[in-house]
């Protein structure tokens, strides 16, 4: 769906343990495509715990009540999954079978067949999952880990990465 002057895109998030969880509700809000329509937290006292917090991200936000009160509304057409890691696979797999697209934060929760489910069902239903590069998966960084594991590196006592990005500042939105 291409966002338009006239038609913004309806988000929502699910969940707000995971620690981009603040700035997928920041970028809802400042991109000037998106509508943030609300967040729903199912965890009583977290939720307290962000409306509270006058000057913070969630200062404002409109807070579904339930799960059902969010992924029911027809017009939300993509959902934020930024549950903590033991929760978001679930909020993830209800996201999709409501029909929403999904912006994921990884890790892909912690039972590999779920997730394959997930995807599939997301492809199958020409649903949307974006999600950050997971390396851990990826045969050449299986390799390496397999090696060190091993012994075939030696001692290995300090490991040192990078994994650069380049954003677009908000001037450089459509």
């Amino acid at each position: 769906m291409k966002a338009t002057a006239h038609k913004m895109l309806r988000m929502a998030q699910y969940g707000t343990k995971h620690p981009h969880a603040a700035s997928r509700v920041e970028s809802f809000r400042e991109h000037p495509a998106c509508e943030l329509v609300g967040v729903y937290e199912p965890d009583p006292a977290r939720r307290r715990e962000l409306e509270l917090d006058e000057g913070g991200p969630y200062a404002g936000v409109r807070w579904f009540e339930s799960a059902a009160e969010l992924l029911e509304d027809g017009s939300i057409v993509g959902v934020a999954s930024e549950g903590a890691n033991d929760e978001s696979l679930d909020q993830t797999e209800a996201i999709i079978r409501a029909g929403k697209h999904c912006w994921y934060d990884k890790p892909p929760g912690e039972d590999w067949g779920q997730w394959q489910r997930v995807v599939a069902l997301a492809a199958e239903r020409g649903l949307l999952i974006q999600m950050g590069n997971m390396l851990r998966y990826h045969p050449a960084f299986r390799t390496v880990a397999g090696w060190a594991r091993s012994g075939f590196l030696g001692d290995v006592f300090k490991i040192r990465a990078d994994m650069s990005k380049s954003s677009p500042s908000k001037e450089d939105y459509p």
